[in-house]
């Protein structure tokens, strides 16, 4: 249900919130850690839908490439990580003959340390954005590659925080972000007319590209598999368990591989049989003068965003099959950001299946276990599926 933002981890809750970067996971048992992912969205579940709620489905979409990657990587309590979206589609309106290529690309570059023996994480970077519009069939995908008729950019500040206590079964989590306004790039493609208004291949196109200010306010509880059961720093580790250990158990590695070994053991003795209920409120300021994608397509003044925007979300998730199978389980709400169109409730269900062991051509440490993920997510004149690939843990 998107309700992820108390939970955020590593690459993937770079998106719901900064303090991402800074959570140290309990299965982490090295000082030094990395996370990597990649989600593929399913073009076709996409088009022919309502995709901005405005309540028609008057467009024709194509091309459609939704992809995510991150990495993040950890030492100690310092984390570091980015992330990009990728989103890129033609747009026709039913009043035009001419589709027009959008490639949107929203990034994120942060930093988090984690405090009070990792009970708080704090997090904070920058969200860049960068908007191309061209003749569809002429676009370059990549930013300033030059191929673009219109092209704006711009970067904001964003910062989280997520408070879990350690032995506790609940998380609380608050992320803020500031609007980004993307101003827009020169270009002969894009003339201004005699009023200052810019025009690209006669379609007046936009003086400046703005995602709002947001704050997201989160909880999560879990019953079962203990919460918040804390990372354990290898090179803090007892020399006299060690000793304990090396002597009892006959381990004849080195100090640094029995203090590894006994982080490992540690979390393979805590439970995994658990239910989780996350939740979520994401609210979105207001954009002044405002007008939604669909409109600078079909040349309509269409004001998007003239007020703040409430989504709540809920979301369930379980183990059912033990160290195998997860399942999730979520609904949210989704605000209109035009006057005249209404909220929807969405539906969602998403599964990771653990499916082997694989180094990445020792890019990863012998042992890792990776996982495929799908995702759907249904609602009025709404439906989107995808899928991503990661570890398993």
């Amino acid at each position: 249900g998107g309700a992820y933002q108390a939970m955020a981890e590593g690459s993937d809750g770079h998106l719901f919130n900064p303090a991402a970067a800074a959570v140290r996971s309990p299965w982490t048992t090295t000082k030094f850690d990395m996370d990597l992912n990649l989600s593929l969205t399913i073009p076709s579940t996409i088009s022919h839908t309502d995709f901005d709620n405005n309540g028609s489905i008057g467009f024709s979409q194509k091309k459609f490439v939704f992809a995510t990657v991150g990495a993040n990587f950890n030492y100690g309590p310092f984390g570091i990580g980015g992330t990009t979206s990728i989103q890129n589609y033609d747009l026709q309106a039913s009043n035009t003959t001419e589709a027009l290529a959008f490639t949107l690309f929203t990034s994120r570059l942060l930093a988090g340390w984690g405090f009070f023996g990792d009970q708080v994480q704090f997090g904070a970077g920058l969200r860049f954005i960068n908007l191309s519009v061209s003749t569809a069939g002429t676009s370059q995908f990549f930013p300033g590659s030059g191929g673009a008729g219109f092209e704006s950019s711009g970067a904001g500040f964003e910062s989280g925080v997520i408070v879990a206590p350690r032995g506790l079964p609940f998380r609380a989590s608050v992320a803020i972000r500031s609007a980004v306004t993307g101003s827009v790039s020169s270009s002969a493609k894009v003339q201004p007319d005699a009023n200052g208004d810019l025009i690209l291949q006669g379609k007046y196109m936009p003086k400046e590209v703005r995602l709002p200010a947001e704050i997201e306010l989160g909880f999560a509880f879990q019953l079962g598999r203990p919460l918040n059961p804390g990372w354990v720093d290898e090179d803090e580790i007892d020399a006299n368990v060690v000793e304990s250990y090396r002597t009892h158990e006959g381990y004849a590695g080195t100090h640094k591989e029995v203090r590894r070994q006994l982080a490992k053991n540690r979390y393979q003795r805590i439970s995994r049989e658990k239910l989780l209920f996350v939740g979520s409120l994401l609210m979105t300021a207001p954009t002044s003068n405002g007008v939604g994608t669909e409109g600078v397509l079909s040349q309509v003044v269409d004001r998007s965003g003239g007020s703040w925007s409430f989504s709540p979300r809920i979301g369930i998730e379980g183990e059912p099959l033990r160290d195998r199978l997860m399942l999730r389980a979520g609904s949210y709400i989704e605000p209109s950001r035009f006057d005249y169109s209404s909220p929807r409730v969405h539906g969602t269900v998403g599964l990771e299946v653990k499916v082997f062991e694989w180094t990445a051509f020792g890019i990863v440490p012998a042992g890792t276990e990776w996982r495929i993920s799908g995702f759907a997510d249904g609602s009025r004149k709404y439906f989107g599926s995808g899928f991503s690939i990661g570890v398993w843990h």
